[in-house]
């Protein structure tokens, strides 16, 4: 399959549905959906298109790190608090449109381990130690609570 690149737009040819898809209005639903202000429901095509995994691909996971890194930027700019608590955010966002089963064509194991490789990789220094450990920690909990597999698709 191939695209038309123009500016912020991608125009798929072919096999998908030939409609324009606005790349900044899906980062713009994705950074609402990260801030909490909708439900994954009402961004599950923008969500869909941002962190799926099955052709047609967007975006690369380390793409949609660059979308958490500036969104987390701002949000430590406006709350003070490290970035890496947003970059966590990030990832039980994801996790919490994944399990409310709203994602088409997202696979966990070929999303997370190269977005969790970005986010480290992004991280200040300063608090890439710290991000580390509070991710493995994360996963654990997400694992033993909600029994989801962040390698779900081996």
């Amino acid at each position: 399959m191939s695209y038309n690149f123009e500016e912020d737009h991608i125009e798929p040819n072919g096999e998908v549905d030939s409609d324009e898809i606005d790349l900044e209005d899906i980062k713009g639903q994705f950074v609402t959906y990260l801030d909490g202000k909708i439900a994954p429901l009402f961004a599950a095509d923008a969500l869909s298109i941002i962190l799926g995994t099955e052709p047609p691909v967007f975006f690369q996971p380390n793409q949609v790190a660059d979308l958490v890194d500036a969104w987390a930027q701002t949000r430590f700019i406006l709350e003070s608090k490290p970035v890496y608590e947003f970059y966590l955010k990030s990832v039980e966002m994801v996790v919490t449109a994944d399990r409310t089963k709203v994602l088409t064509g997202f696979k966990p194991s070929d999303f997370y381990p190269p977005f969790f490789e970005a986010l480290v990789e992004k991280c200040p220094e300063s608090e890439r130690e710290r991000f580390r450990e509070k991710l493995k920690q994360l996963t654990e909990i997400l694992y033993k609570e909600w029994s989801y597999d962040f390698r779900r698709g081996h």
